[in-house]
């Protein structure tokens, strides 16, 4: 293991610091520019409307409502487009806050031409229509058959190769597991090489239409891998519901929940991003920092991708827990009341004074 992902010295349990921004503040005052890798998915986001006959529908439940009596017919009007997935948001975001950046994902669209970090392309992306209602979206993914079939090969062709340099970064970031099966051979790959790496953060993704026994096997792969690089297992509350459920851990508080997840799967730290707080579940305690207010709600698509990629770049600075947390909030809180990616800047006018 290595100490990229700094412990705390405390006994288990829930704590919270109204100090973690100011911690944070500090933090930001020093330069810094580590070494992140991203990988392997892409797609090409759509931002629509619904339009009935009547004008736009501007909540799922007046969607719902319309379906259920009958309504057929729907228009999507396209708003905006931006280049997407999981690991385009994550390095997107590394990159807002001075990171490194290398990004292998599935990018041959012109919508990634003008990445403004290095990048190679594993084939072509997913198109999603994103179809924003009030404070929500709804997502309708096509993906081409090259993703579901995406293996360690692609990511070696891609690198030149040479996949020796590529995960000797100071933070990877990856995700979605669902699109990309064979991510599980690749934790199993990474673990069965010689050295140490730094932090490793997955973002699962959707897992609602996966087995028990495929998602059991990924997080065994994750402990192997937990041997080389710490492993921090990043989740959204429906993400969370369904791996404490699958622990046997559903009816305990969130902190509990995080923590029975985390032990069973034997990897540093599980941490939950939800509107209101962030907690880590790591091995040595839990720790909560509260979220930051938003006034409006611009976008929610993304939030939680740009909540990991802004984690990834704290652990791999070596950033305590706190301020991990709290620049991960930071992150998220203004892809939400902004819509775009917050820089380095954009932070420390986002931190609250005193």
């Amino acid at each position: 293991m290595t100490d990229r992902c700094p412990p705390y010295s405390f006994e288990a349990g829930v704590r919270t610091r109204h100090m973690s921004y100011d911690e944070l503040r500090d933090e930001l005052r020093t330069p810094s520019a580590p070494s992140i890798v991203a990988f392997p998915d892409g797609s090409v986001d759509i931002y629509c409307r619904v339009r009935d006959g009547d004008g736009y529908v501007s909540s799922r439940e007046g969607f719902g409502s319309e379906l259920s009596d009958g309504a057929e017919s729907f228009r999507l009007e396209p708003r905006d487009r931006e280049a997407g997935g999981q690991a385009v948001n994550m390095a997107t975001q590394a990159h807002a806050l001075g990171g490194r950046v290398t990004l292998f994902g599935h990018l041959d669209h012109p919508t990634f031409a003008d990445l403004p970090y290095a990048n190679r392309s594993m084939g072509e992306p997913a198109s999603v229509s994103v179809v924003e209602l009030e404070g929500d979206a709804v997502m309708l993914v096509t993906e081409p058959e090259a993703i579901r079939e995406w293996t360690i090969a692609d990511l070696r062709v891609a690198a030149g190769g040479d996949l020796t340099g590529v995960f000797d970064a100071d933070g990877v970031c990856c995700g979605n597991v669902t699109s990309f099966p064979a991510l599980t051979d690749m934790f199993r790959y990474l673990a069965s090489r010689g050295g140490s790496g730094g932090a490793f953060v997955f973002d699962p993704g959707d897992l609602t239409d996966v087995t028990d026994d495929f998602v059991a096997d990924c997080f065994d792969a994750l402990a192997d891998l937990d041997a080389r690089f710490d492993v921090v297992v990043s989740v959204n509350r429906p993400e969370l519901e369904l791996l404490a459920e699958q622990v046997g851990a559903s009816r305990r508080s969130d902190a509990r929940k995080l923590d029975a997840v985390r032990a069973n799967a034997n990897v540093s730290a599980v941490v939950y991003h939800g509107k209101s707080r962030a907690v880590a579940a790591t091995r040595d305690g839990t720790v909560t920092v509260e979220n930051l207010p938003v006034s409006t709600v611009e976008r929610t698509t993304g939030a939680g991708d740009r909540f990991s990629g802004g984690m990834t770049f704290a652990l791999a600075v070596g950033m305590e827990w706190e301020p991990v947390l709290a620049l991960a909030n930071a992150c998220s809180s203004w892809r939400v009341e902004r819509g775009t990616t917050a820089e380095r800047d954009d932070v420390r006018k986002l931190i609250p004074e005193g």
